[in-house]
């Protein structure tokens, strides 16, 4: 595999079912009352377990909702048994378009004032290769302490997560005065995600370090992982462990993660024929469709190395000998915070990413905190846009095809 090391030194942006009780059959007819008394009993029955049965379904939708992903999680699964062991289909069936929590109250422009709301800010994408265990840390690697101070950090500065899929449709839940994050994933390297001798997962590794964040309140299991699936060294195709590869991408998707293509075998788009670019990203997509299974949709590219083909059209859609494929989303490598999905200035294609190598990620989060006014502050509400009347000119204008309700306020 091609080298992912790059020269990041000037990528840094300025920005200023239970079966029923088998009928009761008497052999003997009962008088009239006595059946009458067993009619009303049955039906009482029959509508209190249909009562409970609709309940435990809202329940569980619900908990799809909460998930922003349209599939079920259950991060309790994780803890100690993964199932992950024969191959599987773990993940839970889909539930549908993804679904929103919406608030009690519907935003004014008092309240998007009181939190500060700033839906036409900037977006922090940060984009991590190997997940390291020896102290490595470079322009590739993260040690697994590193990590888990930086969900710590984002935890303490504000930050909660969703996943690109969510960012690039505009339809995403954060809470009120939160700025939404992306972590992405790229290369699927085994420290991103790894099995231990017992079948548990790895609480050093980059999923178990982001299950306890989740298990610790604050934070959601929302990141985008692009996987290789044909590479040397061989190790890096889907996490390593190739006897756990489908269930882990099966439980990732279970949990509330997304899935992306970073291409078939980790290609440099700027030197392929238009065939070999669609060969690439529909054989990825489909291959990846089909070992999640339930349906699953991969709908966000990460271009490797950030090397765009020079008709980038082809990655949104197209079709390889009869196998089509289509993208909502293609993720560049490096550029800096990324222009909200309600700007002007968005381009779904091109959405920028912060490498975090070194001590950039503190930096920042440093330009955030002494910019406020450029930062993407959640109103709370999935279904309102809120800003400020007056807009930093880095920001953009509100794009007005968003069908979506619009409240500004005075600062």
């Amino acid at each position: 595999m091609p080298s992912e090391r790059r020269d990041y030194s000037a990528t840094r942006a300025t920005i200023g079912g239970r079966k029923p009780e088998p009928r009761y059959r008497p052999k003997h007819r009962a008088p009239r009352k006595n059946r009458l008394s067993l009619i009303l009993f049955v039906a009482l029955m029959i509508g209190l377990g249909v009562g409970f049965c609709a309940g435990l379904f809202v329940g569980r939708r619900q908990a799809a909702g909460a998930s922003g992903s349209g599939y079920a999680v259950s991060v309790a699964a994780e803890q100690t048994a993964l199932s992950v062991t024969d191959g599987s289909d773990t993940a839970a069936k889909p539930a549908g378009d993804i679904a929103h929590a919406l608030p009690a109250v519907q935003t004014t422009p008092e309240s998007a004032k009181a939190v500060g709301a700033n839906e036409m800010g900037l977006v922090l994408i940060l984009e991590y290769h190997r997940i390291s265990t020896d102290g490595t840390s470079d322009d590739l690697h993260r040690t697994y302490q590193e990590f888990r101070q930086d969900i710590e950090t984002l935890k303490a500065e504000g930050y909660y997560p969703i996943t690109a899929r969510e960012f690039a449709s505009g339809r995403f839940d954060v809470p009120a005065g939160k700025s939404p994050v992306i972590l992405t994933f790229d290369d699927s390297s085994p420290g991103q995600y790894r099995i231990l001798e017992d079948g548990s997962l790895d609480p050093d590794c980059a999923v178990g370090i982001m299950q306890a964040a989740v298990r610790a309140g604050n934070w959601a299991p929302k990141a985008l992982f692009s996987p290789l699936l044909y590479v040397y060294p061989e190790k890096d195709i889907i996490f390593g462990q190739p006897e756990h590869a489908q269930a882990k991408l099966q439980q990732l998707v279970a949990w509330g993660y997304e899935i992306g293509s970073h291409t078939r075998t980790h290609a440099d788009l700027r030197t392929l024929s238009r065939e070999q670019i669609a060969k690439e990203l529909a054989e990825s997509q489909t291959e990846l469709e089909e070992l999640i299974g339930s349906g699953y949709k991969v709908t966000t590219l990460a271009v490797p190395y950030g090397y765009y083909p020079t008709d980038v059209s082809i990655l949104a859609e197209g079709e390889y000998q009869g196998t089509p494929y289509k993208f909502s989303a293609a993720l560049d490598a490096a550029g800096g915070p990324t222009p909200s999905p309600f700007s002007d200035r968005f381009d779904p294609y091109r959405i920028k990413r912060v490498p975090v190598v070194k001590g950039n990620l503190a930096v920042y989060l440093k330009d955030f905190r002494d910019n406020p006014g450029i930062r993407f502050v959640s109103d709370g509400d999935p279904d309102t846009i809120s800003y400020p009347v007056t807009l930093a000119s880095v920001l953009g204008q509100p794009r007005n095809d968003l069908g979506l309700r619009v409240v500004t306020y005075e600062p």
